[in-house]
C-alpha cells in the first residue's frame, strides 16, 4: 500500500522539475530586416540585398542565437548571391555583459566557406558595444581574419548614432583592409526601425559603400551581430 504514495511523490516531483526546466527557458529576442547597399569600387557601381532573420533562446544565463540571411547581388559580381546560417552559444554575465562563441556555414553559388567568431557585448543602458573577432576560411584556400567593434549611443528614446571599424587581414591574398561607418538608426512603436550607414573601405583598393536598412524586432532584437560575410565586411 505505501508503493502508492510512492510513485505519485516522485511524478510530482518529475512535474515540478519539468515546470522549472520550461519557466528557465524563454525568448530572449528576435529581428527580421532587409538591407540594401550600393558600393563604390574600382569606378564600377554595384548593388546588393540582404535579408535576415534572428532569434534567440535564453536557459537561464545561456544564450542560444539562430541567424539565417539570404543575400542577392546586381550585375557584374562574381557570384549571384549567398545564404548564410550562424548558431551562436553565449553566457551572460549580468543584462549588461555577455560573452560568446559562433560558426557561421555559407555557400557563395556551391562554393563553402566558414566563419568561427568569439565576441564580447557590453550594452549598458544607451549604449552598446560588441567587440568582434572572426576566422573566415573556405574553398581555394580562402582565409581572412576579421576584428571588428560596433558601438551605438542612444541620444533619445527613438535616435542612435551607430559606428563601427573592422580591420580585415586576407591572408590567402596577402591583403589588408579598413573599413570604417557611421550611421544614424530611427525606431518606431512597436518595434519598427530605419537605419543608414555609410562605409569607407581602405586597403589595397578604397571603397564607398552607402546603405539602408528595415527591420522590426521584438524584445529589442538579439544579443549578438551578425556574421555572415556582408555583417563582417559590408562590401558586396
Amino acid at each position: 500500500m505505501t508503493r502508492y504514495p510512492s510513485v505519485l511523490g516522485i511524478l510530482a516531483a518529475v512535474a515540478t522539475a519539468t515546470t522549472a526546466s520550461a519557466q528557465a527557458v524563454s525568448l530572449g529576442g528576435a529581428e527580421v530586416s532587409y538591407d540594401y547597399h550600393i558600393t563604390e569600387l574600382l569606378g564600377d557601381r554595384a548593388t546588393s540585398g540582404r535579408l535576415r532573420a534572428s532569434g534567440e533562446l535564453l536557459f537561464g544565463a545561456i544564450i542560444g542565437q539562430l541567424d539565417l540571411v539570404s543575400a542577392d547581388y546586381g550585375d557584374g559580381r562574381p557570384y549571384d548571391g549567398y545564404t548564410s546560417g550562424t548558431l551562436h552559444l553565449g553566457y551572460a554575465f549580468s543584462p549588461e555583459f555577455a560573452v560568446g562563441l559562433s560558426y557561421t556555414a555559407e555557400d557563395f553559388d556551391g562554393e563553402s566557406y566558414n566563419v568561427v567568431a568569439g565576441s564580447v557585448v557590453y550594452s549598458p543602458p544607451t549604449l552598446g558595444i560588441e567587440g568582434v573577432y572572426a576566422v573566415y576560411t573556405g574553398d581555394f584556400d580562402y582565409e581572412a581574419n576579421f576584428l571588428q567593434a560596433r558601438a551605438s549611443y542612444a541620444l533619445s528614446n527613438s535616435f542612435s548614432v551607430t559606428g563601427d571599424v573592422t580591420f580585415i587581414d586576407e591572408a590567402s591574398a596577402a591583403k589588408k583592409w579598413q573599413n570604417f561607418g557611421l550611421g544614424g538608426r530611427y525606431s518606431f512603436a512597436q518595434g519598427v526601425y530605419i537605419e543608414a550607414s555609410a562605409h569607407q573601405l581602405i586597403g589595397d583598393v578604397d571603397a564607398s559603400i552607402l546603405g539602408i536598412e528595415i527591420g522590426f524586432d521584438i524584445g529589442g532584437g538579439t544579443t549578438f551581430g551578425p556574421r555572415d560575410w556582408q555583417g563582417l565586411m559590408t562590401i558586396y
